[in-house]
């Protein structure tokens, strides 16, 4: 059996090596390591089939240990995936609907090979897509997790497959949860824009409410004050009231006249 502990590799700018069970994987738009789960070892390079190999050059290979063949009942390959535009540029739910147009478009319908897409689950956390297919090809049965982990220049593409004798895909996908890393410099973040735009709308709003509370204190103040302000003219100057006061003469007379 195939025991990979040092395998170093130089690929034009892209370089590869695996030492202490993780496996990193670095060029000049990414930089990942995959860390190995306990029970599992690398793929050699060589023995990955080509067919997985015709989107792009494959830089790791997993298998259980105790399956007596790498592409028995479950493994997985990983490899980098570039872009055109840096995925910064485009926030976590644009990307979503990117990968679900395309996971559409890649289905497939024939007489040899069904491709078929399941569901697609977002780790906003973690800033990743995990879609699930049915894959039947001739007689062979399989499922598979196609997991997008996303980067400033691209996405580390993570596939985990499941065949006939092999372990679900959901319990397979579980273990290599969290055994991808990307580099701190690679990493992907929403647009600043969007961020900006939404502190700015909080800090307005939380602005304008103590402008209110403000305004509502200052009036409360003012209309007091003008009420003080009339007791006191009131107290200096008790003639005041009766300033514009004028008695009932005519009434008073009559009334007067009949006590007679």
């Amino acid at each position: 059996m195939y025991k990979a502990y040092l395998c170093i590799i130089f690929i034009a700018s892209h370089y590869v090596a695996a030492t202490a069970g993780v496996f990193r994987v670095t060029g000049s738009l990414y930089d990942y390591s995959v860390q190995v789960p306990e029970g599992w070892d690398l793929i050699p390079a060589e023995s990955i089939a080509p067919d997985l190999q015709q989107d792009a050059k494959i830089d790791c290979g997993l298998f259980p240990v105790n399956q007596q063949d790498y592409f028995e009942g479950n493994f997985v390959v990983t490899h980098f995936m570039p872009v055109n535009k840096e995925l910064t540029n485009l926030t976590f739910k644009q990307i979503i609907d990117e990968i679900t147009v395309l996971n559409r478009q890649n289905e497939v319908r024939s007489d040899t090979l069904s491709v078929r897409f399941d569901k697609m689950i977002p780790d906003e956390a973690n800033y990743c897509l995990r879609s699930y297919f049915s894959v039947s090809k001739g007689a062979v049965e399989m499922r598979k997790c196609h997991t997008l982990y996303l980067t400033k220049h691209g996405y580390v593409s993570v596939v985990t497959y499941s065949k006939s004798g092999g372990k679900p895909i959901g319990q397979v996908q579980n273990q290599m949860s969290g055994l991808i890393q990307v580099a701190p410099e690679f990493c992907y973040s929403e647009p600043l824009q969007q961020s900006a735009s939404v502190g700015y709308f909080i800090f307005s709003l939380t602005l304008a409410l103590v402008v209110y509370v403000i305004l509502s204190i200052l009036a409360k103040k003012r209309d007091g004050l003008i009420l003080l302000q009339k007791k006191l003219l009131s107290y200096s100057n008790p003639n005041l009231k009766l300033k514009n006061f004028k008695l009932p003469t005519s009434n008073f007379k009559s009334q007067t006249s009949n006590l007679k």
